[in-house]
């Protein structure tokens, strides 16, 4: 992934305020009040984890078909 502000899964703008180089430092991001479930981490690339974020798109419906289940 060469671009951390797109999403590792979709590809898609993943909102991550630690990716936009001109957001202060002391900004928190969306995602660490989120629970991103191994399901969905096992999605990522091996090359890509840690290196961008999943988007909200992603772990929307990851929690949705998890409780469709």
């Amino acid at each position: 992934m060469d671009d951390a502000t797109k999403c590792v899964i979709c590809g898609r703008d993943n909102d991550c305020a630690l990716a936009d180089p001109e957001t202060p430092a002391e900004t928190e991001c969306w995602c660490v009040r989120e629970t991103f479930p191994a399901e969905l981490i096992a999605r990522v690339p091996d090359a890509d984890l840690g290196q961008a974020c999943i988007c909200r798109r992603c772990l929307r419906e990851s929690e949705a078909k998890s409780q469709q289940s």
